[in-house]
């Protein structure tokens, strides 16, 4: 049993951001433990909206860095999120099991910062199962989100996989093996035919793709795939089942990427 506050912001929020982007603090998410609680699982999500014109495609990782995350009293929580991770890691190398459960070991959550269909922008989310102090009235925030986005300003370029089949994971791309591989299967709207889904990660081709389609051994388009869609930095597309039983040739229409680096300075007031 636990105590859940979701405080929808409504939350005051001054700081210093990047010119070309607007930060907007969402939503703050605190859940606290219940005194005797057997398995208590405590934890603070903080949401920010990220407006940025060019379509956003994923984190840049290696750049991405949480600088500061404390709150008015003195509790550093990076630090102590940091701690725990460690204790965790500790404890699964030495026993092979861990009393406690962490479900993210970066507080900048890799997996759940997103884009949304048809919002201009993306959801930055941070995550511990650290809580700031019973009084604390602000949280301080520093950090450099950096990230790839389409480049709108260059030109479409287009690239054919050759002879694609299912039952082959690597295809070239542009001269380097890449992974496509299979991840589910669903029927078509209206009829008994099936599509089956297959994703590639974004970070092997480094690009905005926009559209896929089938095409002939001169180029000429036989069938436009529709929708794909990233998630969790994998690009996701569909092929009919029907289509499968010769290989097939697969022209992905797409715009270089842009990189971009956002520093983040700000204080929160939570009013706990």
């Amino acid at each position: 049993m636990k105590i859940k506050i979701i405080i929808v912001l409504a939350l005051y929020s001054m700081g210093h951001f990047a010119i070309a982007q607007n930060v907007i603090p969402v939503k703050l998410e605190i859940e606290k433990e219940i005194p005797g609680e057997t398995f208590p699982n405590t934890g603070l999500k903080l949401e920010f909206w990220i407006e940025e014109q060019n379509k956003f495609i994923s984190l840049d990782t290696t750049q991405t860095k949480m600088l500061l995350f404390e709150d008015d009293l003195g509790t550093d929580i990076l630090k102590a999120h940091q701690k725990t991770i460690s204790e965790y890691e500790k404890q699964q190398q030495e026993t092979g099991y861990s009393d406690f459960y962490v479900s993210n070991k970066n507080i900048i959550d890799l997996a759940n910062t997103r884009a949304l269909n048809d919002a201009i922008g993306f959801k930055l989310l941070l995550s511990s199962s650290v809580l700031p102090a019973e009084k604390a009235k602000e949280l301080h925030i520093k950090a450099v989100i950096a990230y790839f986005a389409e480049d709108a300003s260059a030109p479409d370029q287009s690239t054919i996989i050759q002879n694609f089949t299912p039952e082959n994971e690597v295809a070239n791309w542009q001269g380097k093996p890449i992974t496509i591989v299979k991840n589910g299967s669903r029927s078509s709207d209206g009829n008994n035919e099936r599509n089956i889904g297959y994703s590639l990660q974004n970070s092997d081709i480094g690009v905005a793709v926009k559209e896929i389609d089938m095409v002939d051994n001169s180029g000429n388009m036989i069938k436009n795939l529709g929708y794909i869609y990233m998630e969790e930095g994998k690009l996701n597309f569909e092929i009919p089942e029907k289509l499968l039983s010769t290989p097939l040739n697969l022209k992905f229409t797409y715009t270089p990427l842009k990189s971009v680096s956002l520093p983040i300075d700000t204080r929160i007031s939570i009013g706990l």
